[in-house]
Parts: C-alpha cells; structure tokens; sequence
C-alpha cells in the first residue's frame, strides 16, 4: 500500500520523450494560469480605483477615499504576492524532471513512500570550486616562485638571541635589554592605543548593527542602505583607513586610533547584525504586545541575547587589532608598527624576535581572557 507519493513522481521516472512533452504542456498551463492571475488582479484594482472616484465625487477627501480602499487594496495586492509565489513553486516544481535540473534530484522508495530526493548540490559546489581551484593556477608565473629554505632557516636563526651578520647586539643581555627597555614599552603603547580604538569602535557599532538587523528595522531601504555602506567601509584595507588617519591628524598615535576605530566598527558590525537576526523574537514581540515601545522591548529582551556576543566579538576584535596594528607603522601611525618597520628595512631580525615573544604572550593572554568569558557569559 502507497502511504505517499510526489506529485511529480510519474513525470520524474517517464521515458524521457513523455517527460519533455509533460514539462511543455504544464509550462503553457502555468504561464495560462499566471496570465490569469494578473488579469484577475488588474481587474480588482480597477474596482477599487472605481470605488475611490465614486468616493471623491460623493464628497469625502482624497486621502479619506485613500485610506477607504487601502485595508482592500493592501489584502488583494497580498492575495496576489502570495500566488505568483505559488506560480513560482510550480515553474520549479516542473522544471525537476528536465536536463539539467534533473541532476539534482533522485527518485527513492522509503517506507512504500514514493520521493524525490535532493541530491548532487555538495558535490557540484565542490566540483565547481574544484574548477576555480585549477584555473587559478593559469594565472600565477612560476617564473617567479622562489623557494629559498637556506634563506628561511636563516632568518630564523636570527630571531632569537644577538647572533647574526646584521645584528645590532653583541650580546645576550643587549638583546634582553632591548626587549625590556623598548619592546614592551612600544607593545605596552600599541595596547592602550588599540584598547581606546577598540572601545569607540564597538560604541559607535552599536546602533549601526541594530539598523543592518531586518529583524529589528522592517524598512528594508534603512536596512539595505545600511549594508551597502557597511560593505564600502569594510572595503578599504587597515593600510588605507591608516593612510587617511596620518592625512588627517599627522604622523602621530591619533591617525592609528582612528584606522582602528573604522576597522573595528566594520568588523563589529557585521559580525553583530548577523547574529541579531538570529536572535529569538518570542520575548521582543510579547513585551511590544504588552504595550512596551520597541526600544525598551528591545532592552528588555534582545540585549540579554547579544550582551555574552557582543562582549566575545569584542575581545575578538581586540585581539586582531593587536596583531593588525603591525601595519600601521608602515605608514608611521604609531605603535609597534614602525619598530618592526625600521627593523625589517634594517635585516635586524634579532629586533623582530625580541618584539614577537612579549606580542605573543600578550595576544595569548587575551585568547584566555576571551575564553573565560565566554565560559562565564555564553
């Protein structure tokens, strides 16, 4: 006994001459069906103009013949929305059984229920990127790949300790006393000075990710204008945003506060947004349906949501700026940026070295603040 069987099972599994000659005649009597659809609506809409004219010539206002007809006209224009979406599902629907779309789709018999399974879209993005993957190469010149493993290991060698040709130490203490008297003051700097970008960036984030979040703001023009400008902002690499910071305040630690406050807000944003979105609307529309306005609905029940994710994100992007403020010393924007800058250009290694071991116990104490947090927040 059948307990179920697709609608399109007997079209999916036909010879393929009944297929094709199927698929044809629904699709005439789908595009019938929508041009009757639209003829009907058409018609209604003319109706309702109709009554609005006889409205104004019995005396009432414009806007009152407007609002008379507008509970009407915005059900019809409903009614129609919701049927070309119908429309629209059954041009899928018959499409399914024809080359290509058939690719994605198997009939299966499951329990004396007769299916057509999704299948094959895992293996076509993978395949397709497969694709990409091989093309790319056509436009790299190995002409210029050079793979120099003496010259890596070397530098490597120089890392750590006074050795090296173009070392400036002669010996261990001068190293240790550069990393004590001028890295860790410089990393010290870049922290304070990421810590303040980081701080303004997330405030001013804040309501920018509530305007991106469709969820929240129902104008989808607020929200849509909100994430084009978002996405332009997000476009300018940290060099850049550091390169305006230096145009507009000088050569000076306020150029890279203001590249990092850009960065921070682009990333914060986006991250925030996405996530409200994802957020439980049961408890914002109960507290809106109990007659609180939406910004206290808001505060009442989505920021108890985002709070443990904002403050995460927060730590997270903290903990990038740490390591993206290596680049503003490129453009002298401050920090520990121009140190690693004068000593790259110099082959002082040994300086590099000494810098990355203090920067790296300090990007591996944030990764441990940003865990028990999240242990204690999430």
């Amino acid at each position: 006994m059948i307990n179920y069987k697709d609608p399109n099972y007997d079209r999916f599994v036909a010879p393929k001459n009944e297929r094709i000659s199927s698929y044809k005649s629904r699709k005439s009597e789908i595009k019938l069906l929508k041009r009757e659809k639209v003829k009907t609506f058409k018609e209604n809409k003319r109706k309702l103009l109709n009554i609005k004219k006889e409205k104004i010539e019995e005396g009432m206002s414009f806007k009152e013949a407007h609002y008379y007809i507008a509970p009407s006209f915005l059900n019809l224009k409903n009614r129609h929305k919701n049927k070309l979406k119908e429309i629209k599902r059954l041009n899928k629907e018959n499409r399914m059984i024809i080359f290509p779309f058939r690719l994605f789709y198997k009939p299966v018999i499951f329990n004396d229920n007769y299916l057509l399974k999704r299948q094959g879209m895992p293996i076509l993005i993978g395949t397709l990127l497969l694709i990409i993957f091989i093309i790319s190469f056509y436009f790299c010149d190995p002409n210029n790949v050079v793979f120099n493993f003496d010259e890596i290991g070397s530098i490597f060698g120089q890392l750590f300790g006074p050795q090296g040709a173009t070392s400036s130490f002669k010996s261990w203490g001068d190293w240790w006393g550069y990393m004590g008297n001028t890295a860790i003051p410089l990393i010290w700097e870049t922290f304070v000075m990421m810590f303040v970008a980081t701080t303004i960036g997330a405030i001013i984030s804040i309501p920018f990710m509530i305007l991106c979040a469709s969820n929240i703001i129902k104008n989808h023009a607020i929200t849509n204008t909100m994430k084009v400008i978002l996405n332009i902002i997000r476009t300018f690499p940290t060099v850049v945003l550091a390169i305006i910071g230096v145009a507009f305040f000088g050569i000076s630690q306020l150029a890279g506060i203001f590249a990092m406050i850009i960065f921070t807000a682009g990333i914060m944003i986006k991250i925030m947004f996405e996530f409200i979105e994802t957020v439980n609307m049961n408890p914002y529309e109960a507290s809106i349906s109990t007659g609180a306005s939406k910004p206290k609905a808001f505060l009442i029940a989505i920021v108890p949501q985002i709070i443990p994710q904002f403050l995460s994100n927060f730590l997270y992007t903290f903990e990038i700026n740490i390591r993206a403020s290596v680049v503003l010393g490129l453009v002298g924007a401050g920090g520990i940026g121009t140190e690693i800058s004068n000593a790259v250009g110099m082959f002082q290694y040994n300086k590099i070295g000494a810098i990355l071991i203090p920067l790296f116990i300090l990007v591996f104490i944030l990764q441990v603040i940003s865990n028990e947090v999240k242990k204690r927040t999430m």
